[in-house]
């Protein structure tokens, strides 16, 4: 069996990692520049995977680690926190969302919402969070990934809600609020 704690005393070999969509694009590069500068003689490869095959990916020994948002019912992986991070709405700096002071829940009622079409548990929580207060989801746009989602959104077809760390370079920019 393999530990967590054995990956930071290879020295060569290949690291298979699996990850979702922002895990992979927005979190993973920074840090595994970090450890393949550690551990020169490791090669890794790095696939997304939807976040219902991640487990078994692991359990099936496809890949070393994977990275996922909810800890897996199996009982036989090992499960440490890696990074937490909030969902937030984001809009068009043009907006009329983008330029009231406060912001509530009950303000999106209606409002034309750009959903990602992938992380199912996403949009559980939020249609969750609508029904709670009784609001009306107006999904105008159903895409792929999150960098599709901000054209969108810098477009002013809808808002969307989203990882902050898919959006951090954006929102320094200024290219959403």
């Amino acid at each position: 069996t393999h530990h967590l704690s054995d990956l930071k005393n290879l020295k060569v070999g290949s690291l298979e990692i699996a990850a979702y969509e922002s895990a992979a694009v927005y979190l993973l590069p920074k840090p595994l520049r970090k450890y393949l500068q550690l551990h020169s003689g490791v090669r890794v490869g790095l696939s997304h995977s939807s976040l219902d095959e991640i487990p078994r990916q692991v359990l099936n020994r496809d890949v070393q680690i994977g990275f996922v948002k909810e800890r897996p019912i199996s009982h036989e992986l090992e499960c440490i926190n890696a990074y937490v991070d909030e969902v937030i709405v984001i809009a068009s700096p043009r907006n009329k969302l983008a330029r009231a002071k406060d912001i509530s829940i009950v303000d999106l009622d209606c409002f034309p919402i750009v959903l990602h079409r992938q992380p199912k548990t996403t949009q559980r929580m939020m249609l969750r969070v609508f029904e709670k207060y009784q609001i009306r989801c107006n999904v105008v746009a159903e895409l792929g990934n999150f960098e599709n989602i901000k054209q969108f959104v810098q477009a002013d077809v809808g808002i969307a809600l989203v990882p902050r760390i898919t959006v951090e370079s954006d929102l320094e920019r200024q290219t959403l609020v």
